[in-house]
């Protein structure tokens, strides 16, 4: 009876050691902010506040930090955190028809959704 219960012990500490838990993702950000989850599997993009990449006068642009080429992308109506060059975070967005006038290097979006 002992033994039984020995291993059955054993059994249940072997599977707890073993479960899989998710483990929140910490980075540092140029802001300083704390990045607590990574949001690629619920469909969002990371991003990064830039004007370095705005020409023509565009004013703050989103720089998509998930593509390896230079992707650039302006929102038709702002709905995020503050426009502070280099504050990151993570957006869903649709893309739009509505050009910006004098800003041809960035794709035009309305962001649905953020998260810090």
């Amino acid at each position: 009876m002992k033994n039984i219960i020995v291993v059955f012990l054993s059994l249940v500490f072997v599977s707890a050691c073993g479960s899989s838990k998710e483990v929140a993702k910490e980075e540092s950000t140029n802001s300083g902010l704390m990045v607590k989850k990574d949001y690629h599997s619920e469909g969002y993009t990371w991003v990064v506040v830039t004007k370095k990449h705005s020409e023509d006068d565009c004013g703050f642009l989103l720089k998509n930090k998930d593509s390896e080429e230079l992707q650039l992308f302006i929102p038709i109506e702002w709905k995020g955190p503050r426009e502070v060059e280099g504050e990151e975070f993570w957006i869903k967005y649709n893309t739009s028809r509505i050009k910006q006038e004098g800003c041809f290097n960035a794709t035009p979006i309305v962001i649905t959704e953020f998260q810090l």
